[in-house]
């Protein structure tokens, strides 16, 4: 039997509903996938790292093992400002209230927004309302490349830094540099080279790590 005109068109609707939905989980992958493409690209450019080499490195990298890498790597170089931990803190929350939600939740479309189908069962079992209008897609659509280029900038500034550094390092008889208003406290009073981890000074640090005592051996006294 042929369907009637307005049963057409409702599926229509429906269909196209559906599609929305479907266009807006899909444009946020593509997005965030470009983000963390941008991530390993960043690690490969602040360790300096042949391409190859950060190929396979990247391929093994999550985003929280990329994040981490990256944060504590411009944290050691640069003196980062709040709104510079901010961005770090940011992609961090992007990656929990939106990439695994997305990711790994089932979902449907309601009206101008894509409704998540969520299970947690943390103690109790709840299905809470979990909606994501149009909207906001459009906007964490425009924030996340914005993210990545502000973490690139500062990724470009560390590895600056770090390059200056080793270069006036590896100058014969190279005058000490002050970095007491670069550096964070933890680092001001590191003998020269110790900033990037020169294995000379490294060893100084390390040898002031108490170690475990030992076991004393039976009948030794103490």
């Amino acid at each position: 039997m042929a369907q009637s005109p307005a049963l057409k068109k409702a599926k229509a609707a429906i269909n196209r509903e559906h599609h929305r939905s479907y266009q807006m989980v899909g444009e946020f992958l593509f997005h965030w996938n470009h983000f963390e493409r941008d991530l390993a690209t960043y690690v490969e450019t602040l360790f300096r790292l042949q391409r190859l080499d950060a190929c396979i490195i990247g391929a093994n990298l999550n985003f929280q093992s990329k994040m981490s890498i990256l944060y504590s790597a411009v944290d050691l170089y640069l003196i980062l400002k709040p709104e510079d931990n901010e961005l770090f803190n940011r992609a961090y929350t992007l990656n929990a209230e939106w990439r695994n939600l997305i990711a790994h939740t089932p979902c449907g479309p309601d009206g101008k927004a894509v409704k998540f189908l969520r299970i947690q069962a943390k103690r109790e079992l709840k299905f809470p309302d979990t909606i994501r209008s149009h909207a906001e897609f459009k906007e964490i659509f425009k924030e996340i490349p914005a993210l990545s280029k502000a973490i690139g900038k500062l990724v470009k500034r560390a590895s600056a830094y770090r390059a200056e550094y080793e270069a006036h390092k590896n100058q014969r008889n190279a005058p000490k540099l002050n970095f007491s208003a670069l550096t964070p406290p933890h680092l001001q009073n590191l003998p020269l080279g110790g900033l990037l981890g020169s294995p000379s000074a490294m060893t100084g640090i390390f040898a002031q790590i108490p170690s475990a005592p030992q076991q004393k051996a039976e009948g030794e006294q103490e």
